[in-house]
């Protein structure tokens, strides 16, 4: 049975799992190109059909294609006027050869008038407010838009009913996304803002995620993983609040037993921050030179996916070094440019929750990393047309029904951390407090045991087999 270990500003969350990774896929290439007019047909003729909307309303919206692979994706994210109005969207898949329709999503409150009110504060007006309010205010762009009643980002105050400037920028060295009622100039509060390669770098702070919305990306990513190893694997948890210590990931990342790993901290490529240090590709080095290289990994830091290999000897990448170099039973998974304020955050940022969580569902669809990541960046393509706000390496070929799994490199030998099938007999793991086993092995917990013969033993709470410790065990 195999750890996963979720971590980030606020707390943690460790659970077990057993999975397989499987042969190498490829990710096709995202190319904008103008919209066909076979599609366009067909999303006119389709939507007529199916949705109450006018059509001339329709043809109002901005309309995109982007060719991922195989697959079309024509979308619009809904405007009204030059609002956006948040998590609504019209997206239709194509098969790019044959043009057939494979799926559509529509999303459209029908509670937004057809057009802006009258007496809106302009873009101009607002960036006058932002700047009284806050001097020295840095502005990086700035979006009239309708807010979400199930938005993920601006929940500090009840959703408005007016269209709100959004105006993103720093401040002190510090991001900010803040938020202005069109109509009254009243400042209504704040956004959360996505992990940030600089901000707060080497110093936590609570307020990083004041609203919870990190907290809450975790804990779907946990409730997800709970899901996924239900199908067809045991699983245990524990759970963490507060910050930790630098020595606690060592622990757990040099730990054989360790597969998965999901952190939202601020950070890059080369290292995030927690606390009042930071984890770097070197301490993650370091720390798996006595073990295999980590299955699964999730980076959701700003810049933690903009490099995936180590350019020159001596610089360690996290997700290079988490793989430890391989793209064989090994896949990583985050973010590029998530806090980029003019592409990232206002395009990607606002639906990474939703993106997450419908990639873990198709997961939990048996899926494979790769099939799942192509069919989340066709649903989201947002996320995908300026830069590569997400990215996947490493083999991607992996489903979480696959129940086979050959862990270390000499079959003779299991870690008694695993849970699995093993030549006909099944293997515990640490996980079974209170259950008596036989063990069969040369050493457990420091504890010698002689190779072949039977010893009894009741596994207690934290019973870990040492480094270099051996056993075969199994249910009595």
């Amino acid at each position: 049975m195999k750890k996963f270990f979720f971590q980030f500003g606020v707390g943690a969350i460790i659970t077990t799992i057993t999975l397989r990774l499987m042969a190498m896929e490829s990710v096709a290439d995202v190319k904008i190109v103008p919209i066909e007019e076979r599609f366009m047909e067909q999303i006119l003729n389709d939507f007529s059909n199916r949705h109450a909307v006018a059509v001339p309303i329709l043809e109002r919206q901005s309309f995109k294609q982007l060719n991922i692979g195989e697959d079309v994706v024509v979308y619009s994210h809904r405007k009204i006027g030059a609002a956006k109005v948040e998590k609504d969207k019209i997206n239709y898949q194509f098969d790019a050869r044959s043009g057939q329709l494979k799926s559509s999503v529509v999303s459209w409150r029908d509670d937004l008038p057809d057009v802006l009110p009258k007496n809106l504060l302009s873009s101009m007006d607002a960036e006058i407010l932002v700047r009284g309010e806050f001097p020295g205010f840095t502005i990086s762009y700035v979006q009239l838009t309708y807010i979400s009643p199930s938005t993920a980002i601006f929940r500090s105050f009840d959703t408005p009913r007016n269209p709100v400037w959004v105006v993103g920028g720093e401040v002190d060295d510090r991001a900010r996304i803040l938020v202005i009622d069109g109509m009254t100039g009243d400042f209504l509060g704040e956004g959360s803002v996505p992990p940030h390669r600089y901000t707060y770098l080497s110093v936590f702070d609570i307020t990083e995620d004041p609203h919870g919305t990190w907290q809450n990306m975790t804990e779907n990513a946990h409730e997800w993983y709970a899901v996924l190893m239900n199908k067809n694997f045991r699983y245990t948890e524990d759970y963490y609040s507060g910050s930790v210590g630098k020595a606690y990931f060592e622990i757990l990342i040099s730990n054989p037993s360790t597969t998965m790993f999901y952190e939202m901290n601020h950070g890059g490529f080369y290292e995030f921050s927690h606390n009042n240090f930071t984890v770097s590709g070197v301490d993650v080095h370091n720390w798996m030179s006595d073990r295999t290289k980590m299955m699964f990994t999730f980076i959701a830091s700003c810049e933690g996916m903009c490099k995936t290999e180590n350019p020159f000897p001596g610089h360690h990448v996290l997700a290079h070094e988490f793989q430890k170099g391989s793209n064989q039973y090994t896949a990583t998974v985050g973010y590029c440019h998530m806090g980029e304020n003019t592409t990232c955050e206002p395009n990607c940022w606002p639906d990474a929750l939703d993106w997450q969580d419908t990639y873990f569902g198709y997961l939990a669809d048996g899926m494979t990393i790769g099939a799942a990541f192509h069919q989340a960046r066709l649903d989201y393509p947002g996320c995908f047309e300026h830069n590569q706000c997400i990215k996947v390496s490493g083999d991607l070929n992996f489903s979480f029904d696959d129940e086979e799994y050959e862990f270390v490199d000499d079959p003779a030998h299991i870690y008694i951390g695993e849970f699995q099938n093993f030549r006909g007999r099944q293997l515990v793991s640490v996980a079974d407090y209170g259950k008596t086993l036989v063990v069969h092995g040369d050493g457990t917990n420091g504890g010698a045991l002689t190779l072949g013969s039977q010893n009894k033993i009741v596994i207690e709470h934290g019973f870990v087999a040492q480094k270099g410790s051996w056993v075969r065990a199994f249910l009595e």
